[in-house]
């Protein structure tokens, strides 16, 4: 299924431009493009919705080095492929540093349908690790800041992480109760058939609700109502 794709070509020549045209749509892209040869229309170029720029290295009014520049100042998520008869090793390393994401040369066209292919993947890579990790810090903030007390341990009870509601109701900070078993709140008022029972319906995959009496730093006993999982 042809890839919709809206591309931005800077690029001094008519001919040229619409051959990297040709060239997507030879690799299934669909491409919704517009061409741009200075660096004032570039900019305002920037401010349309785009998926990609292929810019040339050398034009007469602009530059691939610029170019790239300006792109990482304006819109750092929008691949950059450069595009050029002339630029060699040193020159494609220094546009890298400028932002660019790949290079190809013209005489080695075919090259370009996969270079687009690898920058757009590499683009959706960056955007599914930064949805992941603002979803953990929303996640986290939710922990963070909730009343309720929250204990988070190991497989074998070690407590891993507490929030601060855990700190307000027990008396311990997250340093003193990180490493230590929630045995540390023990009251000594349940006997054994209310542990068997506890850890029965644990292991058994179901979450625990009730109520446990336990004891803060301070010695002082608190009624607490539990769901653990």
């Amino acid at each position: 299924m042809p890839i919709a794709l809206k591309v931005l070509v800077v690029e001094d020549s008519l001919e040229d431009a619409e051959l990297i045209v040709r060239e997507l749509r030879r690799m299934d892209f669909t491409p919704q493009w517009a061409r741009v040869e200075t660096e004032l229309d570039f900019l305002r170029a920037l401010a349309n919705p785009l998926d990609l720029v292929i810019s040339d290295y050398s034009m007469p009014q602009f530059n691939g080095l610029r170019a790239a520049q300006l792109l990482r100042e304006h819109s750092p998520d929008i691949p950059f492929i450069l595009v050029s008869g002339t630029v060699g090793e040193e020159s494609a390393v220094e546009a890298m540093k400028h932002g660019a994401t790949d290079y190809v040369l013209k005489d080695r066209i075919g090259r370009l349908g996969n270079a687009v292919k690898r920058a757009l993947e590499e683009k959706q890579v960056r955007d599914e690790r930064r949805q992941l990790e603002q979803q953990l810090s929303l996640q986290a903030t939710a922990l963070e800041t909730t009343a309720n007390g929250i204990v988070i341990t190991d497989a074998t009870g070690t407590i891993l992480w507490v929030n601060p509601a855990f700190t307000h109701c027990t008396g311990y900070a997250a340093s003193e109760a990180v490493g230590q078993n929630p045995r540390i709140l023990k009251s000594g008022k349940h006997d054994d058939a209310f542990y068997h029972e506890f850890w029965q319906t644990l292991r058994s995959g179901q979450p625990w609700r009730g109520e446990f009496i336990n004891r803060r730093k301070d010695g002082s006993l608190y009624h607490d109502e539990h769901t653990i999982t």
